[in-house]
């Protein structure tokens, strides 16, 4: 009887020590399972981040290889073949052409001077408005919205010297050529001095106060420029070179409105004495 009760006791011990060993290792795996499935998360957040990244590095890259195809097609445009001419752009070819059609045209009326100086005093007209109405409400509008202020200050300083010569050299031959018909001082002396008003100004603008306002223009672009932090001192000479630029400059406009207005009253003489029926 005891050895029966002794083995009862050790199989109730054995069965105790299975259950805490089954619970334990229950345990165990329990714990397992949630770290793989913490590990599993972290990794798929991780993939997570990186492939939200990697998008982020592609667009980087391709932007990167947009900008160097830009500049190396920008590089290409200015020391590449798209540079050269075709033919019909060639200077010597346009001039050719052009003196065919002014010949071809010639050719079928009688041989005039007074023609030739007609057609002269029309053409130098044409191009001399043209340019006036060009330049003022189309080419310097539109630069000074479009680009940096300082870009367009010097792209207009290489424009205005040619601009300027432009219109003298218009407004002298219209004179010139309306002095040589008349065979000395035109009879209609109020055309002659609107013409000799756009040629004053003109010359004004051409020789003195466009050069003397760009001048100004590029002294206060040196000091703007000036690396680090602008002393009073320096802001005081920016603000002084401002006001003179802007005084000039706005003299050189008002003169150019003059030579656009003397451009349009010449205009109208020349329509009151066209006749539109050939």
């Amino acid at each position: 009887m005891n050895s029966a009760f002794c083995f009862q006791r050790s199989a109730l011990r054995f069965a105790n020590t299975l259950k805490s060993a089954t619970e334990s290792h229950v345990s165990f795996l329990n714990l397992r399972i949630h770290n793989t499935e913490n590990t599993q998360h972290q990794h798929q957040h991780q993939n997570h981040h990186l492939m939200s990244f990697l998008p982020r590095r592609r667009d980087f890259s391709a932007n990167a290889a947009a900008s160097s195809a830009i500049t190396s097609s920008k590089s290409e445009d200015v020391s590449g073949p798209m540079l050269e001419p075709s033919v019909t752009n060639n200077g010597w070819f346009q001039t050719a052409a052009t003196v065919g059609t002014v010949g071809l045209v010639a050719g079928s009326t009688a041989f005039v001077p007074a023609n030739i100086a007609a057609f002269m005093h029309i053409c130098v007209f044409g191009t001399w408005l043209g340019a006036n109405i060009w330049n003022s409400f189309f080419v310097g509008i539109t630069m000074f919205k479009n680009m940096p202020r300082q870009m367009f200050g010097k792209v207009q300083a290489k424009l205005f010297p040619m601009y300027f010569s432009l219109t003298t050299g218009c407004n002298a031959v219209l004179l010139a050529s309306l002095c040589i018909a008349a065979g000395g001082m035109p009879a209609n002396t109020q055309v002659a001095g609107i013409l000799g008003l756009g040629l004053a100004s003109s010359v004004m603008n051409w020789v003195h106060i466009e050069p003397l306002a760009t001048k100004l223009m590029f002294q206060r672009y040196d000091l703007e420029n000036l690396p680090g932090e602008k002393t009073d001192e320096v802001k005081e000479k920016i603000k002084a070179l401002y006001k003179q630029f802007g005084m000039w400059h706005g003299i050189s406009a008002s003169l150019n409105l003059v030579i656009l207005c003397c451009a349009l009253s010449h205009g109208w003489y020349l329509g009151s004495s066209l006749n539109l029926t050939l």
